[in-house]
């Protein structure tokens, strides 16, 4: 169901509203379905100028860059790095706060996942290049790239069996005025230059690490995708997942196809797309066929349940205040199983989708503003 909606052009309102274009097989259709969309939470009259740098001196420096070589001891020790400051860089850089919104707010089909409203002018182009193939759309999107992009390149030199944390480092203390520049990479004990072949396969061995278990970044689902783990939640791990997002950002300026498959509830909202009960599905079987029995059964009250969730560790997360307390009856039936889907889908991964959505807006916001990450979100949904 990644095809399912589509934002189209409300000519009586001259705004953009969202449109069903596929209906779910009836075996999936769960009854009264209700759709949710993950977007901004920002005032809705905040300026573009709102979520741009205004200043650089506060970010960290540059680990690597050309013309600057890795310090290495003779026991290959990672060189010093300076991790980047997500309280600093959050008073200069990109600002992303989400929500989980029902969908009948149909206003918020016209906002970004930055809380920007989508200027009228730029509407229409985006509503005819959605009809274009998917080759249109991308050749369109690499256009503007080249036509913006900085023609220089920040070259990191870093060693193999280091390639991991190397790479994490570097990405994470870029500074604004090179995020949006080509890479070039150096692998240090190796005879090569990168016409394209190291850069290819420094994108693959690094995110190939990304998504090892080990990592503890991202997790497999029953779709054979992957979506953020729910567990990483600490100060480091959020500013791995934004150095993830620098890196998917940067893998479409160098034009690298990555070698893994996001879940499609995670790509929907990344994307801002709707999202309903029918997308556990690619998440959780078995917790889909639960909830959906949830929702249909007529004795509710006799599965004993409350307005809370057990979670690794021995935990429990309350869905609302003093949820431990409240049984689920026929009354509240429905309510349930909305903050459930909300907790399972959203609520569990928030901070962590913030973090690597504010690493990848603040690459492409650095060449053409929000203009083509708009015509990346609203024109390639439908692919």
């Amino acid at each position: 169901m990644r095809k399912e909606w589509r934002r189209v052009l409300d000519a009586a309102t001259n705004s953009m509203t969202w449109v069903r274009t596929t209906i779910a097989p009836p075996e999936l259709e769960a009854p009264a379905e209700r759709y949710f969309v993950v977007t901004s939470t920002l005032p809705f009259d905040m300026t573009d100028d709102a979520l741009y740098p205004t200043t650089l001196d506060e970010f960290v420096q540059v680990v690597v860059e050309e013309g600057a070589v890795a310090t290495h001891s003779e026991h290959n020790d990672l060189p010093e790095t300076t991790t980047l400051n997500l309280d600093t860089a959050a008073n200069n850089s990109v600002c992303i706060e989400l929500g989980f919104h029902p969908i009948e707010d149909v206003e918020r089909a016209s906002r970004t996942l930055m809380g920007t409203r989508v200027s009228p002018w730029l509407t229409q182009q985006l509503v005819d290049l959605a009809d274009q193939p998917f080759t249109a759309k991308y050749v369109a999107l690499l256009s503007l790239l080249k036509a913006n992009i900085d023609h220089g390149h920040v070259k990191f030199r870093l060693y193999r069996h280091h390639l991991y944390d190397e790479s994490m480092h570097m990405l994470q203390s870029l500074q604004p005025n090179v995020l949006c520049t080509r890479t070039r990479i150096e692998l240090l004990g190796e005879a090569g230059i990168d016409a394209g072949g190291l850069q290819r396969e420094w994108y693959t061995l690094f995110t190939q690490a990304v998504f090892e278990p080990s990592a503890g970044l991202f997790v497999a689902t029953d779709s054979y995708g992957y979506t953020l783990n729910p567990s990483s939640t600490c100060r480091s791990d959020l500013e791995k997942f934004r150095a993830v997002g620098r890196l998917l950002a940067r893998s479409i300026l160098d034009e690298q196809v990555l070698p893994f498959h996001l879940t499609v509830p995670l790509f929907k909202m990344i994307l801002g797309t709707p999202l309903s009960m029918t997308d556990m599905l690619y998440m959780d079987k078995q917790m889909y066929t639960s909830l959906k029995f949830v929702q249909s059964t007529m004795d509710v009250d006799g599965l004993c349940l409350d307005f809370s969730v057990a979670v690794e560790g021995g935990g429990v997360v309350e869905l609302v205040p003093h949820g431990q307390n409240i049984m689920v009856t026929a009354a509240n039936q429905a309510e349930y199983v909305q903050r459930m889907l909300q907790y399972l889908l959203f609520d569990r991964i928030q901070v962590q989708l913030q973090s690597l959505l504010t690493g990848l807006f603040e690459v492409h916001m650095m060449i053409y503003r929000i203009h083509v990450v708009l015509v990346y979100i609203f024109c390639f949904t439908n692919e």
